[in-house]
């Protein structure tokens, strides 16, 4: 199953909102504060191979515009660009979100894929959140289209600690299930780690990660 969701993706609910989002499979419909920037970077373990994401975010005029770039064995492997805005101001207990990018590989700079993603936000309770994801993902190569879909749940242990349970999967593949953690300590940044299995190819995979706001 490709990774293509963890390359995907705040002031939703309140300074301390349950954001997914980074490592995590499923997005949440927030943006970082106007003028605001912030950096996004994650390290994967999957089959004896590792991969990493780093992507600079910044916000200017309601959009969030990101640099994702992919490394493996010492070297950029994709560069691309992300764009996520509003698509209504959020209200105290739900918003909705618009994302679109594109991926290119490095060597010979070919088009790999292009996606659009609807993430929306519901806080159920002040410590409990659902996000969900609708979306599309073209894969270039393949000329293959497909529907995209992500469901998290997202609990705050602790006022610095939530856990995040979810499930994404794109067209007829087998989902990928995941559970992880979020330890934001400061509002400037936070630590990530997450397990999962994609069910397709029966692989299991641990990433970590950090986000860094300035």
């Amino acid at each position: 199953m490709t990774r293509t969701l963890l390359i995907l993706p705040a002031v939703l609910f309140s300074a301390q909102t349950l954001a997914n989002g980074g490592l995590f499979l499923v997005d949440d419909a927030a943006i970082t504060d106007e003028g605001r920037c912030s950096l996004d970077a994650w390290w994967t373990r999957q089959e004896g191979a590792g991969a990493g994401t780093v992507i600079p975010m910044c916000t200017r005029s309601g959009f969030e515009w990101g640099l994702p770039l992919t490394f493996a064995s010492g070297s950029i492997t994709a560069y691309g660009l992300e764009a996520k805005t509003l698509l209504a101001a959020p209200t105290t207990d739900s918003a909705l979100a618009f994302s679109t990018g594109l991926m290119l590989a490095r060597d010979g700079h070919r088009l790999e894929e292009v996606f659009i993603n609807l993430p929306f936000s519901q806080q159920w309770l002040p410590w409990l959140e659902l996000h969900v994801n609708l979306g599309a993902l073209y894969q270039y190569q393949e000329r293959d289209l497909a529907l995209s879909w992500g469901a998290a749940v997202t609990a705050a242990l602790w006022p610095e600690l939530a856990v995040i349970l979810e499930s994404a999967g794109i067209g007829r593949e087998d989902p990928t299930l995941a559970a992880g953690l979020r330890w934001q300590p400061m509002e400037q940044w936070e630590l990530d780690l997450s397990f999962g299995r994609e069910l397709e190819s029966s692989s299991n995979y641990l990433a970590v990660g950090f986000n860094l706001a300035f």
